[in-house]
Parts: C-alpha cells; structure tokens; sequence
C-alpha cells in the first residue's frame, strides 16, 4: 500500500509533466515553477521509470508527448482540476440565474471556452446560452453580453471595454513527432503543412505573406473549431490564439511570429443582474492572463 509520501511524490511528478506537455520545454517549465533543470528532468524520467512508459520523445528543439504521454497528460490534467475545485470551494458564489452571451465564433472556441471551466467553480448555479455568429448581431440589446472582433459604436446605454488577443503558431506533438520542428519561416513555409481559417488571411497581411509563400496548404476552413481540431488531428501548423483550449498542443515558439487583435466586451450599464456583473468581471479578470 502506498504512502501518503508516495503519493505526493507522484503528485508532484504528475503535475510537472503536465506542465512540461503544455510547454513542450523541460528547462522553461523548470525555471517557471521554481526547480532546477536537472531535478525537474529527474522527476520525469522517474515518472516514466515507475509507469514503465516512455512518455516523452526528447528533440533538441524540446519535448512532444508520445501516445502514453497524452494519455496521462489528460490524467494529470484532471488532478489539476480537482486541486481548482478544491482551492475555489470556499469561493464559490450562490449567485443564480441565466444569461445570454454572443460572441463571434472564433472568440468562442478561442477564447470564452478556455475562461468558462474556472468560471463554473466560482458560479456552478449560472446557466449561459451561448450564441455565436460570424457577424456581429444586428441588435447588441437582444443580448446580455457581447464580445466583438469589431469595435462597437459608443452608447451611454453600455459598458464597453477594450482587450487584447494574441496568436501564434501551434502544432500537435504526432506532427512534431513526424514532420520536425520547423526552424524559420523559410522552413515552415518550404517544408511544412499548413492549417488555415481564411479570414485570418483577410485580416492580417503577416499571415497572408505566409500563406501565399507556403507550399502545402493542407486545410482552409472558415470555422475556427475545425481548425483546432484539425490542428489537433495533426493535419498541420496553425495560427491559434494564446489561451487555454490549445491545451495538448505545443506552441511554435522558436519561430518568432505573433500577432495581436483586439477585442470589445460589451453589456448593458443599467442591468441589476448578479449572473451578468459575475461573467463580466470573470472574462475581464482572465484576459490579464492572455
């Protein structure tokens, strides 16, 4: 029988792997959590020597996870969520109700659904009907809240606060593991497939120099939840934003390419609705985090 030693020890293992997944650099998620390289290295190749797996492919641009290593990441990733649930319990808010937020389709798989799991241990008796559009909704009043790529003309009548999104470029770690970490531009384009959303193109003249120097295109798509999934699948590379649902995919950093744009929150000044105020101040809260 195990320990409660044992356990923590393998907590900790558990946690450091899940960190080092989502950054795909064993020396950037030492430094970040406060270990030397050579101990949080140790405690991996523990992890891997107690479950008689190898769960990490080692290259010398970083770390990708191999099948086990994905398996246990999402295991891990579930430890983490049982410690939130834990830390938020005292926390939580009686707050209750319903609301109806729209937001632009790729905010909503890009940005509100990696804020909504943290908000749901805070306020688990809030309901949202969540309505997404490529277009902006004709009638903002139809709505409680809003979150728009375009910038809203002012009205005394709303609360409108201005954010920031930032993309880069993201692959899975099957794609890494098969086709290598691209080097530069000049290699991504050359060398490798590439995932597009077709507005990003339209938007942003960096990314559409890209596109057009890139040799395989493997995906357009006008959704941004097939490009997640494809980008997941490991069809190719794609331009993603930086939050919370790129979770088991490995960010491009070698390459220095990022791009910004901004976004609007938008509700209702006169509203008395504890369930609106709630969600506002959690989005504004998680896009210092962005």
């Amino acid at each position: 029988m195990a320990t409660i030693k044992d356990e923590l020890r393998l907590l900790r293992e558990l946690l450091c792997f899940k960190e080092t997944g989502k950054t795909g650099k064993i020396n950037e998620t030492a430094g970040k959590h406060g270990y030397k390289q050579s101990n949080f290295s140790n405690m991996l190749k523990q992890l891997e020597e107690e479950l008689n797996l190898p769960l990490l492919t080692r290259l010398s641009t970083g770390v990708v996870l191999t099948s086990d290593g994905r398996e246990i990441f999402e295991i891990a990733s579930q430890i983490e969520n049982i410690l939130q649930r834990v830390r938020t319990y005292s926390k939580r808010s009686k707050a209750h109700g319903n609301l109806r937020l729209w937001v632009g389709d790729g905010l909503a798989s890009g940005y509100i659904s990696g804020c909504l799991p943290e908000f749901y241990l805070k306020y688990p008796k809030i309901s949202i009907e969540i309505c997404c559009s490529i277009d902006n909704p004709s009638l903002i009043h139809e709505t409680d809240i809003a979150i728009l790529y375009q910038k809203p003309p002012q009205n005394k009548k709303f609360k409108i606060s201005k954010h920031t999104l930032h993309f880069a470029l993201f692959a899975s770690p099957d794609y890494l593991a098969r086709y290598g970490y691209p080097q530069n531009l000049e290699d991504l384009c050359k060398n490798h497939l590439i995932c597009n959303r077709g507005i990003f193109t339209d938007v942003w003249p960096q990314w559409q120099k890209i596109i057009k120097a890139a040799e395989h295109i493997a995906v357009q798509t006008n959704s941004a939840p097939v490009l997640v999934q494809v980008i997941k699948d490991g069809l190719g590379i794609g331009l993603l934003p930086k939050t919370g649902y790129n979770e088991g995919l490995v960010e491009i950093s070698k390459i220095k390419f990022n791009i910004s744009h901004p976004f609007w929150i938008v509700s209702h000044k006169d509203h008395k609705d504890a369930p609106i105020d709630a969600l506002v101040s959690h989005i504004m809260e998680s896009t210092k985090n962005l």
